[in-house]
C-alpha cells in the first residue's frame, strides 16, 4: 500500500507501482502520475483535518475601503455607486457575500460580476449598493459591518459600510391658536412655526379630510373656517418654517364657536403632529328705517339707449298761484320724486338718481 507523508506526497514515487488486476483484462491498471496525485492530495488533506491537522491559512487582506451612507430616512431607499477596477497582470473574478448583505437591508446590483481583464486594459465596472431601510429587520440607530470583497484566486478586500437610520419628524411652537371674536366676512391671521429637530430631511403636508360625493340638491359646502398656507413642504435638517393660519368666520356660527383640530403628517413617521385652532364670531345688527323694504314706484325698463349718459331734464315751469304754507304761515317744500333711474344694468340692480331723501 502506498505510504501517505505528512506532506501529501505519495512514497514510493508515483508510478513505479501498479494498481491490483482488473477482472476479465489481460494485465495490471497503471496508475497516471496526474491521476494519482489528485487522489493522494485529497486523502492527505481530509487524513489531516480530521487528525486534527493545521487549519486552512486565512485570505490575505491587501485594501480596506469605506463606503459611507450617511443618514438615511426609516423607510426610504437610498444607493451608493463605486467603481471596481483590475489593476494587475490576469483577469479577475470578484463576488460579494449576497446573503450576508440582503440580512442587513442591502441589495448589490448587478447580481453577477463581471470577469475583468488586467493589464493593459485595465477594465472597471460599476457597482451599486442600495440600502433599503423600508425592511422590518432594519433598525434605526447606527449600523457599521465589514463585508470581504471575494477575488478569485487572489487576496482579497475589506469593504467597511457605515448609515444611520433615523426616523423624520418634526416639532410645533405651540399647541393651541386662539384668535378671540371676529365679526362675520373679516378675517384674522395668526403663525405657527414648525421646526425640523432631526439629522434628516422630513416632508410634512396639511391632512385634509376625506372627499365627499355631492348629492343632488345637497347644498354648497362653506369653505373652511381655518386655512393653513402653505400646506405642504420640506424641511432640511434643523430649518425652521413660518406657517400662516388664517381664521374668516362664515355661515352659521356653531354654539360655542368655531374649534377645529388640524393634524400635520410627516411622510415615513406615523406620529403626526395636532395643531387645535380656536375661535368666536359675531355679526353685526342692522335695523331698516322705516322698514325692511323700498319703494321705487314705477320704472322704465331698460331700452336701447340705456347705459349712456341722459341729458338733465328740463326744469319744470313754474307753477301759478300762490305757493302752499303750512299753519305757521311757512312755505312748504316739495319731496322730489324717483321717477326713472339713471341705470339699469344686466344683473337687475336699479341705480337711482342722487336725491336729498333718505334711502
Amino acid at each position: 500500500k502506498p505510504v501517505f507523508s505528512q506532506t501529501g506526497v505519495l512514497s514510493p514515487p508515483l508510478g513505479t507501482r501498479t494498481g491490483p488486476p482488473i477482472p476479465g483484462g489481460r494485465g495490471a491498471r497503471a496508475i497516471t502520475p496526474r491521476a494519482t496525485s489528485r487522489m493522494t492530495m485529497s486523502r492527505a488533506t481530509s487524513r489531516g483535518a480530521s487528525r486534527g491537522g493545521a487549519e486552512a491559512p486565512r485570505p490575505v487582506t491587501v485594501a480596506r475601503y469605506s463606503l459611507d451612507f450617511g443618514d438615511v430616512v426609516k423607510g426610504a431607499a437610498l444607493s451608493k455607486r463605486f467603481t471596481v477596477q483590475n489593476l494587475g497582470d490576469g483577469d479577475m473574478m470578484f463576488a460579494f457575500d449576497k446573503k450576508d448583505l440582503e440580512k442587513r437591508g442591502f441589495r448589490v446590483y448587478p447580481e453577477y460580476m463581471p470577469k475583468l481583464s488586467g493589464q493593459p486594459y485595465c477594465q472597471t465596472t460599476e457597482v451599486t449598493l442600495t440600502l433599503n431601510t423600508a425592511m422590518e429587520h432594519v433598525e434605526e440607530g447606527a449600523m457599521e459591518f465589514t463585508l470581504p470583497l471575494n477575488v478569485t484566486g487572489g487576496p482579497q478586500a475589506l469593504v467597511t459600510i457605515k448609515a444611520v437610520v433615523e426616523v423624520p419628524g418634526l416639532s410645533a411652537n405651540v399647541e393651541t391658536l386662539d384668535f378671540g371674536n371676529v365679526q362675520v366676512g373679516h378675517c384674522k391671521w395668526a403663525y405657527v412655526q414648525l421646526h425640523n429637530d432631526r439629522s434628516v430631511a422630513c416632508d410634512w403636508s396639511v391632512k385634509k379630510p376625506p372627499a365627499r360625493i355631492k348629492r343632488d340638491g345637497e347644498p354648497e359646502k362653506p369653505p373652511d373656517v381655518f386655512v393653513f398656507t402653505p400646506s405642504r413642504g420640506t424641511l432640511k435638517p434643523g430649518e425652521r418654517k413660518n406657517v400662516k393660519v388664517r381664521y374668516m368666520p362664515n355661515g352659521e356660527i356653531p354654539k360655542g364657536g368655531f374649534r377645529k383640530q388640524t393634524c400635520i403628517v410627516v411622510e415615513h413617521n406615523p406620529v403626526m403632529t395636532v395643531i387645535t385652532t380656536v375661535g368666536q364670531a359675531h355679526e353685526l345688527l342692522v335695523r331698516c328705517d322705516p322698514g325692511p323694504s323700498l319703494d321705487c314706484g314705477s320704472v322704465m325698463p331698460k331700452g336701447e339707449n340705456d347705459g349712456e349718459e341722459e341729458p338733465e331734464p328740463d326744469a319744470p315751469a313754474e307753477e301759478s298761484g300762490e305757493p302752499e304754507v303750512d299753519e305757521d304761515g311757512n312755505p312748504v317744500e316739495k319731496p322730489k320724486v324717483f321717477r326713472k333711474p339713471k341705470k339699469f344694468t344686466e344683473q337687475a340692480v336699479w341705480l337711482l338718481n342722487d336725491s336729498q331723501g333718505d334711502v
